[in-house]
């Protein structure tokens, strides 16, 4: 994956864990179209579809400061999630995610992501990505509270 991204003429390219997370350097460009360019190049190369979250560093850093569901400080992050959406998810719509939180699950939405508490662990949720992206009309990713720092970390390097 990473050989692919460089071969798009990205720099600083790195990838985290084998989940789909790569941090690259691009030219400016307008997010769309960066995403459509990424999104060809891997159906090219790899023979199927994938849909493409963007975030740039400044954003990551943002939405890495705080998740709402763990206290300053806190080194305990079980259970806790972040979905990243394409788009800014409707005000109107997020309601419709209400009905798949099951006991003690939480969410807050915040411009494209949407901050989860799990307490039972995402494995037994019924708030999935896919349910997100049917409900608010938008692709969405959602990685752990751990993967998110991790990436964080990598960006101050």
């Amino acid at each position: 994956l990473a050989t692919v991204f460089a071969n798009m003429q990205f720099s600083e390219v790195q990838t985290y864990i084998q989940s789909g997370n790569v941090l690259f350097t691009a030219a400016a460009q307008k997010e769309e179209k960066l995403t459509d360019k990424i999104e060809q190049t891997l159906a090219d190369t790899y023979g199927f579809e994938v849909q493409v979250v963007i975030r740039t560093g400044g954003e990551w850093q943002k939405l890495s400061k705080n998740h709402p569901f763990l206290q300053k400080g806190e080194a305990k992050s079980d259970g806790r999630y972040v979905t990243l959406l394409r788009d800014k998810a409707d005000a109107k719509s997020l309601p419709k995610l209400a009905p798949y939180c099951i006991a003690g699950e939480e969410l807050v939405a915040a411009g494209r992501e949407i901050y989860l508490s799990y307490p039972a662990g995402q494995g037994k949720t019924k708030l999935t990505n896919q349910v997100i992206e049917k409900k608010l009309g938008t692709v969405a990713t959602t990685r752990n509270w751990n993967t998110v720092l991790a990436i964080q970390d990598l960006l101050k390097k």
